[in-house]
């Protein structure tokens, strides 16, 4: 597959006549036009990047300004070239002899790099085909510290604090990501599965025990329902005897609680039963979940 190159960055001058009606207004900018300098990254492989910097209104064009000079570092240079060392991309972006003068970690210069910076991450994602945060939840240790500018920070956080931070944050890692699958229209589904095997009077029971754990995992998932991420939790009894499935308020009333808060949050609860067989687990179909 050949490489991904930079061809071409487009820059919009973006605005919102949103002073007509004093929206976003305050005591401060009393009469806001909400606006962005909008840039866009077009490459050899039709793929394009997208990002921007929030201004209000006049003196947007000289942001656009900005980043139409600043397009320079990225145009023509290979995707892969730009995010192997992130932190080397901003440093060029303001660093600039002749330019920096104007900022260059402030004010119009500032929010120009940002946008650019921001564009570059969004190509990386769509390249790699992913949500951006997952992208970033994937990077191992070395490419996070990469990305970072530490001669901001390192008064109060080194790159070796860093890296024993993000070293210690890998316990769990891959249990967090698991929770994720993608649906066959290619949305990302944040799914838990979990095994039930108590059953009272034809109702399978969750849980057997108090489970923190679980807790853990609802609130996460009632978190990504509320920002908009399809979320699911599917209980799964491994028995063919029941007919539904229900939380155990007399084994752990918290989670009961949190499963009724999960399902106001949005997060879609299935049930299913199963049976084991020597040679696995048959699946015997759907179950509600009381």
């Amino acid at each position: 597959m050949s490489e991904t190159v930079i061809t071409n960055v487009r820059v919009i001058d973006l605005r919102f006549p949103t002073s007509r009606s004093n929206i976003g207004s305050d005591a401060v900018n009393k009469d806001p036009d909400y606006s962005a300098a909008y840039c866009i990254l077009e490459t050899n492989s039709g793929l394009e990047g997208y990002g921007l910097t929030f201004t209000l209104g006049r003196g947007n064009e000289l942001c656009v300004l900005a980043l139409e000079y600043l397009a320079r570092f990225v145009k023509g240079r290979t995707l892969e070239s730009l995010t192997t060392n992130m932190a080397a991309l901003c440093r060029q972006l303001t660093d600039d002899s002749q330019f920096r003068w104007l900022g260059p970690e402030k004010g119009v210069i500032h929010l120009a790099a940002g946008a650019l910076i921001n564009a570059v991450w969004d190509l990386y994602a769509r390249s790699e085909k992913k949500p951006l945060w997952r992208l970033l939840a994937e990077l191992d240790t070395e490419q996070i510290l990469s990305a970072v500018e530490f001669r901001y920070i390192d008064d109060a956080l080194s790159r070796e604090e860093a890296r024993a931070i993000l070293e210690q944050g890998r316990t769990g890692r891959q249990e967090r990501i698991d929770l994720l699958l993608r649906a066959p229209s290619g949305q990302d589904v944040a799914c838990e599965v979990k095994s039930v095997g108590a059953a009272r009077r034809g109702v399978a029971l969750f849980p057997d025990a108090p489970t923190l754990r679980g807790l853990r995992h609802l609130a996460l998932l009632a978190r990504l329902a509320r920002r908009g991420m399809p979320a699911a939790l599917v209980l799964c009894a491994q028995r063919g005897d029941v007919r539904a499935i229900a939380a155990d308020e007399s084994i752990d009333p918290a989670f009961a609680r949190a499963l009724r808060a999960a399902r106001r949050a949005g997060v879609a609860v299935a049930g299913l039963r199963c049976a084991a067989h020597p040679g696995g687990m048959e699946l015997l179909g759907p179950v509600p979940v009381l």
